[in-house]
């Protein structure tokens, strides 16, 4: 609240890394690409962001690709993949038991759920259809 009116250059950098991770999960996205999201953040913050994102992840089935030099973080993720001079050195998943999303957005292998009218909702690949009994517009 008590930022609310200042502008991005009078923030401190703290403080414009959390308004960008904030606008990056508004419209609550299948995929965030993170480049050192918790770089300048304080380390309690920094591990209240890592639980955010490993919350998000497992009720919302968002995905994170992280970019990070913070060790600690990239063994907590289910998969790592370490890069040297630009090339990748290693790609290992942990052995690490997850459960389930309680939701995943734009999930093709989701069953339909029946409209109120009977019909399964519009799925966003239908094409239109014009009625020749109807004039066009």
């Amino acid at each position: 609240g008590h930022r609310l009116t200042h502008r991005p250059g009078e923030l401190s950098g703290g403080e414009q890394a959390r308004v960008a991770l904030a606008r990056a999960l508004v419209m609550n996205p299948i995929v965030v690409l993170a480049d050192e999201p918790t770089g300048n953040l304080d380390s309690a913050t920094s591990d209240s962001i890592h639980e955010l994102f490993f919350d998000l992840n497992r009720r919302r089935g968002t995905t994170f690709l992280i970019v990070t030099h913070n060790n600690e973080l990239a063994d907590s993720m289910p998969r790592k993949v370490s890069m040297r001079d630009g090339r990748i050195e290693s790609d290992a998943w942990r052995d690490r038991a997850s459960e389930p999303p309680e939701e995943v957005p734009g999930d093709p292998a989701a069953e339909p759920t029946e409209a109120s009218d009977g019909q399964s909702p519009p799925t966003g690949d239908e094409q239109p259809t014009l009625d020749p009994a109807e004039p066009a517009g």
